[in-house]
């Protein structure tokens, strides 16, 4: 069974990252921001790859240009490499007023990194990670998060083994498990 990725070569099961994320940027859109940024992960994975789907379509869908500068690179979804992307922020001249990033490793890394230089979460820029880590909570101030339901994707991915050790010509499966935004305080309201 192939966890976070999608594959017609094996069972698959994984959360909805482009629903996740495309929701994550309605929710910024809806508490007043235009300029949100992304820090994506890595882009030839299918999780990478869905999660900055979701948010070219999101600000498609609202009437929002896209921007290419806004859409920082993480190539891995590392603390090291949000610290880095924060700091690129952070000499931006037109800075977003938020930003989503594909882990919340790469979240906190940003957030230490507008630390050092004044930048000010979520007073300046609001930001809002994936995974809802252990550590996401903790932060300061705490980190609005994607929740993905690990025990859920767990389990199912158990079952799915367990049907296909019972019965090895059953046919492929393929699981989406749904996230959810778990509202912190890392995001400030510009309405």
């Amino acid at each position: 069974v192939s966890i976070d990725s999608n594959t017609d070569l094996t069972n698959c099961i994984y959360t909805n990252n482009y629903k996740c994320v495309y929701e994550a940027v309605e929710y910024l859109i809806k508490k007043g921001h235009r300029k949100i940024a992304h820090i994506a992960g890595a882009l030839k994975t299918f999780v990478g790859s869905e999660r900055l789907r979701g948010y070219k379509d999101a600000l498609h869908d609202y009437g929002i240009p896209f921007r290419e500068d806004y859409v920082l690179k993480g190539n891995e979804y590392s603390y090291n490499q949000g610290f880095l992307r924060g700091m690129d922020i952070a000499k931006m001249t037109d800075k977003p007023t938020a930003v989503i990033c594909a882990s919340d490793d790469l979240a906190i890394g940003l957030m230490h990194a507008f630390d050092e230089v004044g930048i000010k979460v979520p007073d300046d820029i609001s930001v809002i990670g994936f995974d809802n880590n252990e550590l996401a909570r903790f932060t300061r101030p705490s980190l609005t998060t994607i929740n993905q339901n690990k025990e859920k994707i767990a389990m199912e991915a158990a079952k799915i083994l367990l049907a296909k050790i019972q019965n090895p010509k059953r046919k492929l499966v393929k699981k989406v498990i749904e996230g959810q935004l778990i509202e912190r305080d890392s995001v400030k309201s510009l309405n």
